[in-house]
């Protein structure tokens, strides 16, 4: 699926860390979130639940991958504390994608106002033409009846 979500990406001109867009670290949390989320969909409806979930988020909270509340940073204290941490920090970024470790860094700190906006756009298009496809998507994943007999 991060194969998938990436050649879009490069396909809409909005995969460049340097130019202010998705990186590819940006976009494996994004994608690893959504696998986390919903572990038992098919390839084609996790994908469609990608463009779903961030075509239609506000973006109030930081993208992140889910980890175990046991878990300790190396520094000391907990992952919520680091957590709440970052949240304030990173609070003036257009886009906040947190990185899977104790450091919590924003891997698209680079992402303007005016480039979160065509990321924006560039999500709900993509929600657009998967929801034309979706209905035949759902066929093309369906279990074959000749294992029935």
């Amino acid at each position: 699926m991060l194969k998938a979500v990436r050649l879009w990406a490069i396909q809409r001109c909005i995969y460049s860390v340097s130019a202010g867009y998705f990186g590819g670290i940006t976009l494996a949390v994004m994608v690893a979130k959504i696998c986390q989320e919903f572990p038992d969909l098919y390839p084609s409806c996790t994908l469609y639940k990608f463009f779903e979930t961030y075509s239609e988020s506000r973006w109030l909270e930081p993208v992140q991958m889910s980890l175990t509340n046991k878990y300790k940073s190396a520094k000391g204290g907990s992952l919520r504390m680091h957590l709440i941490e970052a949240v304030n920090r990173y609070s003036s970024d257009a886009m906040v994608v947190l990185t899977p470790n104790d450091q919590l860094q924003n891997t698209s700190y680079r992402v303007s106002e005016h480039n979160f906006r065509i990321i924006c756009k560039e999500l709900s298009d993509g929600l657009k033409v998967l929801q034309r496809i979706k209905p035949s998507s759902r066929v093309l994943f369906k279990k074959p009846t000749h294992l029935e007999e």
